[in-house]
Protein backbone atom coordinates (compact mmCIF):
# COMPACT_ATOMS: atom_id res chain seq x y z
CA UNK A 1 0.00 0.00 0.00
CA UNK A 2 3.04 2.29 0.90
CA UNK A 3 4.38 1.72 -2.21
CA UNK A 4 1.24 2.43 -4.28
CA UNK A 5 0.85 5.43 -2.42
CA UNK A 6 4.09 6.19 -4.06
CA UNK A 7 2.76 5.40 -7.84
CA UNK A 8 -0.44 6.95 -7.49
CA UNK A 9 1.18 10.30 -6.32
CA UNK A 10 3.88 10.17 -8.94
CA UNK A 11 4.82 12.66 -11.82
CA UNK A 12 4.56 12.24 -14.91
CA UNK A 13 8.50 12.95 -15.08
CA UNK A 14 9.15 10.35 -12.37
CA UNK A 15 9.09 12.53 -9.11
CA UNK A 16 7.49 11.86 -6.07
CA UNK A 17 4.99 14.01 -4.38
CA UNK A 18 7.49 15.06 -2.02
CA UNK A 19 5.03 15.82 1.03
CA UNK A 20 1.31 15.60 1.17
CA UNK A 21 -0.69 17.60 4.19
CA UNK A 22 -2.78 15.75 6.13
CA UNK A 23 -5.96 15.75 6.58
CA UNK A 24 -6.30 17.90 4.12
CA UNK A 25 -4.24 16.00 0.92
CA UNK A 26 -2.91 19.14 -0.32
CA UNK A 27 0.03 18.73 -2.13
CA UNK A 28 3.33 20.43 0.37
CA UNK A 29 6.60 21.73 -1.19
CA UNK A 30 9.95 20.87 -1.58
CA UNK A 31 12.08 17.64 -2.89
CA UNK A 32 15.35 15.78 -2.13
CA UNK A 33 17.62 13.90 -4.57
CA UNK A 34 18.91 11.36 -1.91
CA UNK A 35 15.29 10.55 -0.59
CA UNK A 36 14.28 10.42 -4.16
CA UNK A 37 17.19 7.56 -4.57
CA UNK A 38 16.39 6.31 -1.47
CA UNK A 39 12.29 5.75 -2.35
CA UNK A 40 13.31 4.68 -5.83
CA UNK A 41 15.06 1.36 -4.28
CA UNK A 42 12.12 0.73 -1.59
CA UNK A 43 9.76 0.24 -4.70
CA UNK A 44 12.26 -2.27 -6.22
CA UNK A 45 12.01 -3.91 -3.05
CA UNK A 46 8.41 -4.15 -2.94
CA UNK A 47 8.78 -4.94 -6.92
CA UNK A 48 11.12 -7.76 -5.81
CA UNK A 49 8.77 -8.89 -2.79
CA UNK A 50 5.77 -9.02 -4.33
CA UNK A 51 5.77 -9.09 -8.22
CA UNK A 52 3.37 -5.76 -7.92
CA UNK A 53 3.78 -4.45 -11.76
CA UNK A 54 2.55 -0.67 -9.94
CA UNK A 55 5.52 -1.02 -7.55
CA UNK A 56 7.88 -2.23 -10.44
CA UNK A 57 6.88 0.37 -13.03
CA UNK A 58 7.24 3.41 -10.34
CA UNK A 59 10.29 1.93 -9.35
CA UNK A 60 11.19 1.84 -13.16
CA UNK A 61 9.86 5.90 -13.98
CA UNK A 62 11.78 7.09 -10.75
CA UNK A 63 15.30 5.54 -11.89
CA UNK A 64 14.80 6.68 -15.55
CA UNK A 65 13.99 10.30 -14.18
CA UNK A 66 17.63 10.05 -11.98
CA UNK A 67 19.09 8.71 -14.96
CA UNK A 68 17.72 12.09 -16.60
CA UNK A 69 20.00 13.74 -14.73
CA UNK A 70 22.90 12.07 -14.40
CA UNK A 71 26.11 13.12 -15.33
CA UNK A 72 28.56 10.95 -16.39
CA UNK A 73 32.30 11.77 -16.51
CA UNK A 74 35.29 10.98 -18.97
CA UNK A 75 36.47 7.72 -17.27
CA UNK A 76 33.62 6.45 -17.19
CA UNK A 77 32.32 7.31 -13.82
CA UNK A 78 28.45 8.08 -13.47
CA UNK A 79 26.69 10.23 -10.72
CA UNK A 80 23.21 11.35 -9.90
CA UNK A 81 23.73 15.09 -10.14
CA UNK A 82 21.09 16.73 -7.96
CA UNK A 83 19.78 19.65 -9.94
CA UNK A 84 18.66 21.08 -6.08
CA UNK A 85 22.06 21.84 -5.55
CA UNK A 86 24.05 24.90 -6.32
CA UNK A 87 27.32 24.65 -4.86
CA UNK A 88 29.16 22.73 -7.71
CA UNK A 89 28.82 19.42 -5.42
CA UNK A 90 27.38 15.95 -5.58
CA UNK A 91 26.79 13.78 -2.90
CA UNK A 92 27.94 10.24 -2.89
CA UNK A 93 24.89 9.01 -1.08
CA UNK A 94 22.16 9.99 -3.52
CA UNK A 95 24.20 7.51 -6.14
CA UNK A 96 24.92 4.87 -3.94
CA UNK A 97 21.11 4.54 -3.19
CA UNK A 98 20.11 5.00 -6.65
CA UNK A 99 22.36 1.86 -7.34
CA UNK A 100 20.85 0.00 -4.80
CA UNK A 101 17.51 0.29 -6.94
CA UNK A 102 18.90 -1.01 -10.05
CA UNK A 103 20.72 -3.93 -8.92
CA UNK A 104 17.17 -4.86 -6.88
CA UNK A 105 15.68 -4.98 -10.23
CA UNK A 106 18.44 -5.95 -12.31
CA UNK A 107 18.06 -3.49 -15.12
CA UNK A 108 20.31 -0.48 -16.63
CA UNK A 109 23.70 -2.85 -16.14
CA UNK A 110 26.03 -0.32 -17.98
CA UNK A 111 24.76 2.58 -15.61
CA UNK A 112 24.63 0.18 -12.37
CA UNK A 113 28.56 -0.08 -13.49
CA UNK A 114 29.41 3.57 -13.98
CA UNK A 115 26.94 4.24 -10.98
CA UNK A 116 29.08 1.90 -9.12
CA UNK A 117 32.70 3.14 -10.47
CA UNK A 118 31.76 6.33 -9.00
CA UNK A 119 31.18 4.95 -5.30
CA UNK A 120 34.24 2.83 -5.56
CA UNK A 121 36.19 5.87 -6.09
CA UNK A 122 34.61 7.70 -2.92
CA UNK A 123 36.81 5.34 -0.89
CA UNK A 124 40.20 6.55 -0.06
CA UNK A 125 43.19 4.29 0.77
CA UNK A 126 42.36 4.37 4.13
CA UNK A 127 38.83 2.95 3.91
CA UNK A 128 36.92 6.80 4.47
CA UNK A 129 33.75 6.97 2.12
CA UNK A 130 34.13 11.06 0.75
CA UNK A 131 30.88 13.01 0.82
CA UNK A 132 31.10 15.34 -1.78
CA UNK A 133 32.81 15.44 -5.12
CA UNK A 134 34.09 18.27 -6.56
CA UNK A 135 31.57 18.12 -10.14
CA UNK A 136 33.92 20.32 -12.09
CA UNK A 137 36.69 18.42 -11.41
CA UNK A 138 35.36 14.70 -10.88
CA UNK A 139 37.57 14.61 -7.69
CA UNK A 140 37.14 14.14 -4.11
CA UNK A 141 38.69 16.79 -2.23
CA UNK A 142 39.66 16.80 1.57
CA UNK A 143 36.22 16.97 3.47
CA UNK A 144 35.28 16.02 6.95
CA UNK A 145 34.20 12.46 7.66
CA UNK A 146 30.20 11.84 7.75
CA UNK A 147 28.32 8.99 9.20
CA UNK A 148 25.94 9.11 6.48
CA UNK A 149 28.60 8.87 3.15
CA UNK A 150 30.26 6.01 5.45
CA UNK A 151 27.01 4.02 5.75
CA UNK A 152 25.36 5.10 2.11
CA UNK A 153 28.62 4.18 0.46
CA UNK A 154 29.41 0.78 2.63
CA UNK A 155 26.07 -0.59 2.04
CA UNK A 156 25.87 0.81 -1.99
CA UNK A 157 29.52 -1.58 -2.26
CA UNK A 158 28.14 -4.52 -0.41
CA UNK A 159 24.73 -4.78 -2.55
CA UNK A 160 27.07 -3.78 -6.07
CA UNK A 161 29.58 -7.14 -4.83
CA UNK A 162 26.14 -9.25 -5.09
CA UNK A 163 24.79 -7.91 -8.21
CA UNK A 164 28.48 -8.92 -9.61
CA UNK A 165 30.04 -6.02 -9.71
CA UNK A 166 33.46 -5.24 -9.61
CA UNK A 167 34.00 -3.17 -6.20
CA UNK A 168 35.94 -6.00 -3.68
CA UNK A 169 38.86 -4.21 -3.08
CA UNK A 170 37.12 -0.92 -1.96
CA UNK A 171 34.34 -2.98 -0.06
CA UNK A 172 37.46 -4.54 1.71
CA UNK A 173 39.03 -1.12 2.44
CA UNK A 174 35.57 0.40 3.82
CA UNK A 175 35.07 -2.94 5.72
CA UNK A 176 38.52 -2.54 7.36
CA UNK A 177 38.31 1.09 8.36
CA UNK A 178 34.64 0.19 9.76
CA UNK A 179 35.80 -2.32 11.98
CA UNK A 180 39.35 -0.63 12.94
CA UNK A 181 40.03 3.19 13.73
CA UNK A 182 36.32 4.31 12.74
CA UNK A 183 35.60 7.38 14.81
CA UNK A 184 38.31 7.59 17.23
CA UNK A 185 38.18 10.24 20.00
CA UNK A 186 39.77 11.22 23.03
CA UNK A 187 38.00 9.17 25.91
CA UNK A 188 37.24 13.37 26.89
CA UNK A 189 34.84 13.15 23.88
CA UNK A 190 33.48 9.86 23.18
CA UNK A 191 29.84 10.07 21.93
CA UNK A 192 27.62 8.36 19.29
CA UNK A 193 26.54 9.95 15.88
CA UNK A 194 23.56 8.51 13.82
CA UNK A 195 24.44 5.07 12.49
CA UNK A 196 21.52 3.64 11.59
CA UNK A 197 23.07 3.72 7.66
CA UNK A 198 26.07 1.78 9.30
CA UNK A 199 23.49 -1.01 10.91
CA UNK A 200 21.72 -1.52 7.06
CA UNK A 201 24.76 -1.64 5.88
CA UNK A 202 26.44 -4.47 8.24
CA UNK A 203 23.75 -7.23 7.28
CA UNK A 204 24.21 -6.29 4.13
CA UNK A 205 27.69 -7.03 3.59
CA UNK A 206 26.69 -10.19 6.28
CA UNK A 207 25.21 -11.84 3.42
CA UNK A 208 28.33 -11.22 0.71
CA UNK A 209 30.81 -11.85 3.16
CA UNK A 210 29.48 -14.08 5.99
CA UNK A 211 30.22 -11.80 8.75
CA UNK A 212 28.34 -7.98 9.00
CA UNK A 213 30.49 -5.07 9.13
CA UNK A 214 30.62 -2.46 11.42
CA UNK A 215 28.63 -4.39 13.95
CA UNK A 216 30.28 -2.86 16.71
CA UNK A 217 29.68 0.48 15.30
CA UNK A 218 26.02 -0.15 15.31
CA UNK A 219 25.05 -1.86 18.14
CA UNK A 220 26.89 1.32 20.41
CA UNK A 221 24.57 3.44 18.31
CA UNK A 222 21.38 1.28 19.40
CA UNK A 223 22.57 1.02 22.80
CA UNK A 224 22.82 4.72 22.58
CA UNK A 225 19.37 5.42 21.17
CA UNK A 226 17.43 2.54 23.26
CA UNK A 227 15.31 5.00 25.36
CA UNK A 228 13.40 6.30 22.33
CA UNK A 229 12.56 2.62 20.93
CA UNK A 230 9.06 1.25 21.53
CA UNK A 231 8.65 -1.67 23.94
CA UNK A 232 5.78 -4.40 22.80
CA UNK A 233 2.56 -3.12 25.06
CA UNK A 234 3.84 -0.04 26.73
CA UNK A 235 6.00 3.19 27.01
CA UNK A 236 5.99 6.39 25.17
CA UNK A 237 6.01 5.33 21.51
CA UNK A 238 8.10 7.69 19.20
CA UNK A 239 6.84 9.62 15.93
CA UNK A 240 6.46 7.44 13.16
CA UNK A 241 8.19 9.26 10.74
CA UNK A 242 11.53 10.11 12.21
CA UNK A 243 11.42 6.60 13.87
CA UNK A 244 11.73 4.92 10.30
CA UNK A 245 15.38 5.19 9.88
CA UNK A 246 15.79 3.89 13.14
CA UNK A 247 13.30 0.91 12.97
CA UNK A 248 15.82 -0.45 10.52
CA UNK A 249 19.02 -0.21 11.95
CA UNK A 250 16.93 -2.30 14.87
CA UNK A 251 15.56 -4.73 12.30
CA UNK A 252 18.83 -5.04 10.72
CA UNK A 253 20.63 -5.55 13.53
CA UNK A 254 17.97 -8.44 14.93
CA UNK A 255 18.75 -9.66 11.32
CA UNK A 256 21.73 -10.08 12.20
CA UNK A 257 21.24 -12.40 15.30
CA UNK A 258 18.69 -14.09 13.46
CA UNK A 259 21.52 -15.40 10.81
CA UNK A 260 23.55 -16.26 13.73
CA UNK A 261 21.32 -18.15 15.18
CA UNK A 262 21.20 -15.73 18.26
CA UNK A 263 17.88 -15.00 20.82
CA UNK A 264 19.18 -11.33 20.93
CA UNK A 265 17.90 -8.37 22.63
CA UNK A 266 16.46 -6.31 19.33
CA UNK A 267 14.11 -8.85 18.05
CA UNK A 268 11.78 -7.94 20.45
CA UNK A 269 12.27 -3.83 19.47
CA UNK A 270 11.71 -4.97 16.44
CA UNK A 271 8.85 -6.20 16.64
CA UNK A 272 7.33 -3.41 19.10
CA UNK A 273 8.44 -1.06 15.26
CA UNK A 274 6.21 -3.21 13.70
CA UNK A 275 3.09 -2.62 15.57
CA UNK A 276 3.69 0.89 16.07
CA UNK A 277 4.50 1.54 12.21
CA UNK A 278 1.69 -0.26 10.68
CA UNK A 279 -0.72 1.57 13.47
CA UNK A 280 0.13 4.89 12.05
CA UNK A 281 -1.09 4.14 8.16
CA UNK A 282 -3.89 5.79 7.01
CA UNK A 283 -6.37 3.28 5.72
CA UNK A 284 -9.73 2.94 4.00
CA UNK A 285 -11.46 3.99 7.15
CA UNK A 286 -10.16 7.11 7.40
CA UNK A 287 -11.23 8.54 4.51
CA UNK A 288 -14.20 10.52 5.73
CA UNK A 289 -12.05 12.51 7.67
CA UNK A 290 -9.51 13.12 4.77
CA UNK A 291 -9.90 16.10 2.63
CA UNK A 292 -8.20 13.94 -0.89
CA UNK A 293 -8.16 10.28 0.60
CA UNK A 294 -5.88 9.39 -2.44
CA UNK A 295 -3.31 11.55 -2.10
CA UNK A 296 -3.05 9.77 1.56
CA UNK A 297 -4.55 6.83 1.34
CA UNK A 298 -1.53 4.24 2.32
CA UNK A 299 0.90 6.22 3.19
CA UNK A 300 2.28 6.51 6.91
CA UNK A 301 1.35 9.67 9.84
CA UNK A 302 4.46 11.26 10.38
CA UNK A 303 3.54 12.13 13.94
CA UNK A 304 0.63 12.25 16.22
CA UNK A 305 0.56 16.15 15.94
CA UNK A 306 1.72 16.43 12.50
CA UNK A 307 -0.74 14.26 10.44
CA UNK A 308 1.36 15.32 6.62
CA UNK A 309 2.88 12.66 4.95
CA UNK A 310 6.88 12.55 3.57
CA UNK A 311 7.41 10.01 0.78
CA UNK A 312 11.25 9.51 2.65
CA UNK A 313 9.13 8.73 6.10
CA UNK A 314 7.24 5.78 3.83
CA UNK A 315 10.41 4.62 2.40
CA UNK A 316 11.78 3.99 5.82
CA UNK A 317 9.01 2.54 7.27
CA UNK A 318 7.94 0.45 4.45
CA UNK A 319 11.35 -1.18 4.65
CA UNK A 320 11.45 -1.47 8.15
CA UNK A 321 8.38 -3.60 7.59
CA UNK A 322 9.90 -5.42 5.27
CA UNK A 323 12.20 -6.72 7.18
CA UNK A 324 9.99 -7.17 10.05
CA UNK A 325 7.81 -9.25 7.84
CA UNK A 326 11.35 -11.97 7.41
CA UNK A 327 11.99 -11.73 11.15
CA UNK A 328 8.54 -12.78 12.14
CA UNK A 329 8.20 -15.43 9.54
CA UNK A 330 11.80 -16.93 9.65
CA UNK A 331 11.91 -17.37 5.55
CA UNK A 332 14.04 -15.05 3.79
CA UNK A 333 12.56 -13.61 0.71
CA UNK A 334 13.52 -11.36 -2.08
CA UNK A 335 13.52 -7.23 -0.89
CA UNK A 336 13.33 -8.27 2.76
CA UNK A 337 16.27 -7.08 3.55
CA UNK A 338 19.38 -4.65 2.25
Amino acid sequence: AGARWMALNMGPDGTFMYKVKGPSGERGTGYNYPRHAGSSWFLARVAARTGDPVARDAALAAIAHAKSVTRTLPDGRAFVNDPKRRDGKAWVGTTALQLLALVELDVEPELAAAYAAFVASAVDEEGVVRGDLDVETGTWPDQPEVTYAQGQGLLALAVAERGGLPVNRELDRAISYVDGGYWPQPAARLGILDEHWMCIASVAVQQVRGEPAGLEVCTAYLADVLAQAPLEGGGLNPPSGPAGGLAEAFVARAEVDRRRGIEGPFMERARAYGQLLLAQQYRPTDSPMLGNAPRLLGAFRDRPWSLDVQVDAVQHVGCALLGVEQLLTGVEVAGAMP
